[in-house]
């Protein structure tokens, strides 16, 4: 999963980008992790009528939450993935087959992905693990060849504390089957990034049902010309986490108009 990322941008490129009216003249070089779920990042927003890039904690908590932070992982929110029960065992139909469960129909991320709490977030380079393939053993960067800014789709989510009224904004990044780099690196999943042309649809259109959402996304998505760059090399005994043959298998490798 990315739980972490870097960004190295001028906030006024990423404005003029989106036509915000108006954000400080600020540069960004950092690098943030998920898993604190305290850290704060550059978000794209469509909130209260105006686009905005507003800072939000990296990490959702759902606003039904009963506390900050939230405690599940939720630095990332898959499209798809197959039903598992609360002991992580997989959860099957009367035939044996297993259930599919998509993004809207999973409480932690369904609110906001229905209600079309939806962002993009700027990223100069994502950093994953890889377990396999040519970059077994390694932490990677998936970057652009020019170290450009990409916007990945996300979601948003407002958490108030409801002893003292103070309100937490989070967010996540969406993923789904991965690139077909991201595969050949050796990670099983990837972020989510669609067509710039369905950018302002994504941030603004906020009456599409979950299914419509989900579909607009999957017809948008895109593919950009990835470099993987080795970050660091993973711990020892990383090969314990190395997926089977059949693992492997069942990985479906996203390509343009699959």
């Amino acid at each position: 999963m990315c739980e972490s990322y870097i960004l190295v941008a001028k906030a006024k490129d990423i404005a003029k980008k989106f036509d915000v009216e108006k954000y400080v003249q600020q540069e960004f070089d950092f690098r943030i992790r998920g898993y604190p779920k305290t850290e704060t990042a550059p978000v794209v927003v469509h909130k209260n009528g105006k686009t905005q890039i507003r800072e939000l904690i990296f990490s959702i908590c759902p606003e039904w939450a009963s506390e900050f932070p939230f405690k599940p992982t939720t630095y990332n929110a898959r499209m798809r993935r197959y039903k598992r029960n609360k002991m992580g065992e997989l959860v099957l139909d009367k035939d044996g087959n297993k259930i599919t469960e998509y993004i809207y129909e999973v409480p932690t991320w369904g609110n906001s992905f229905n209600k079309g709490h939806t962002c993009l977030v700027p990223l100069t380079s994502a950093i994953e693990s890889c377990y396999f393939g040519t970059h077994g053993g390694q932490m990677v960067q998936f970057c652009l060849e020019n170290k450009e800014t990409y916007y990945v789709a996300g979601l948003w989510e407002d958490w108030m504390d409801r002893t003292t009224g103070e309100v937490k904004e989070t967010f996540t990044l969406i993923t789904d089957d991965p690139y077909e780099a991201f595969f050949n690196a050796g990670h099983d999943r990837s972020i989510f990034i669609i067509r710039e042309s369905a950018h302002e649809d994504w941030l603004k259109s906020k009456k599409m049902s979950g299914v419509e959402r989900y579909n607009f996304l999957l017809e948008n998505r895109v593919e950009l010309p990835w470099k993987v760059e080795t970050d660091k090399f993973l711990k020892s005994k990383w090969q314990k986490d190395t997926p089977t043959e059949e693992e492997l298998a069942e990985i479906k490798v996203w390509r343009p108009n699959s």
